[in-house]
Formats: C-alpha cells, sequence, structure tokens
C-alpha cells in the first residue's frame, strides 16, 4: 500500500472562487465607502467652521473687541475669521489678512460653501448683530448647515435630513 501524499496549496479552483468572492464584496463595499468618505467631508467642513465660529465668539468677548466672519465663495471657498473687516481669507492681499483663524475648500475636496452674509461677534455678550446661517454641500447630495443664534451659539445640522446621525434643521 502506497503512502497518501499530503496535498498543500490551492487549487485553481478554489483559488478562482476566493477571487470571485472578494470581487463581489469589494463591489459592494465601494459604493458605502464613497458614501461615507462624502458624508466625513461634510462634517469636516461644517465642524471646522463651528469650531472657528465659537472661538471667535470666545475671542470677542475675552478681548472686548468685535471680531469678524467673512467668507469668499468659489473656487476655492474659504472663511476667514479677523479683528479687521474685511479679511482676504484667500491670501491675496496682506493687509487684509486673517489675523485669528481661517478655512477653506482645499481642505475638504468635493465640499461646496453656500453663503448667506459676514458675521460680527459683539464683544460685550459675545452676540451676532444678525443671526445667520451657513450651508456646505457635497458632490453626493450631503447638506449641512451651520447656524448661528441671535445669542451667538452655532450648531451642526443635517439639511433636510439629507445626513444620518444629526438632527435635522
Amino acid at each position: 500500500m502506497q503512502p497518501r501524499l499530503i496535498q498543500r496549496g490551492l487549487t485553481l479552483t478554489e483559488l478562482v472562487f476566493t477571487i470571485a468572492v472578494l470581487a463581489i464584496l469589494t463591489a459592494l463595499a465601494v459604493p458605502s465607502y464613497n458614501s461615507f468618505l462624502d458624508k466625513q467631508r461634510v462634517k469636516g467642513a461644517a465642524n471646522a467652521l463651528a469650531d472657528d465660529l465659537r472661538f471667535a465668539r470666545e475671542e470677542s468677548v475675552r478681548l472686548g473687541r468685535s471680531v469678524h466672519v467673512t467668507f469668499q465663495p468659489g473656487a476655492p471657498w474659504c472663511w476667514g475669521v479677523a479683528f479687521a473687516r474685511p479679511c482676504d481669507c484667500k491670501g491675496l492681499n496682506p493687509a487684509l489678512r486673517c489675523d485669528i483663524s481661517r478655512g477653506g475648500g482645499e481642505d475638504f475636496k468635493g465640499v461646496e460653501l453656500a453663503v448667506s452674509q459676514a458675521i460680527e461677534f459683539d464683544p460685550q455678550l459675545g452676540r451676532v448683530m444678525q443671526p445667520g446661517r451657513v450651508e456646505f454641500s457635497s458632490l453626493g447630495g450631503k447638506r449641512l448647515r451651520v447656524e448661528l443664534t441671535g445669542s451667538g451659539r452655532s450648531r451642526v445640522c443635517a439639511a433636510e435630513g439629507s445626513v444620518s446621525g444629526l438632527e435635522a434643521c
């Protein structure tokens, strides 16, 4: 009686089956992953602006000076926070630089900014002269809004419930 040979490795059939299963799983995962990235980019932009608005309010009260937040739409869009108005967040005019903070579209690829108006924080109580909102949208249809109340508080919410996990506006 001959000894039985021990088989090592994979047969061609097993290898083809494994590759087919991996291809199907990848095809299912890619759209979900792209949607996840789309959502994270919009959330990142909205949260960055909300953080800058909170910081602008704190600086206004702490230093007893008016703080202005200006927006520049277009490609690339940006916002800037400064003591002097207007602030050139695109950096084209060094005399009008944003001396507190700035943020922009180069950090959030595929996200667009819809602007309402400039914001000014009162140095006494951190209130804003006029409440407003700024909306971010992605190429995938995700829309987030940063709302600013008259008291100067900002909050991020989902415009028309387009982003799960956040309160609808």
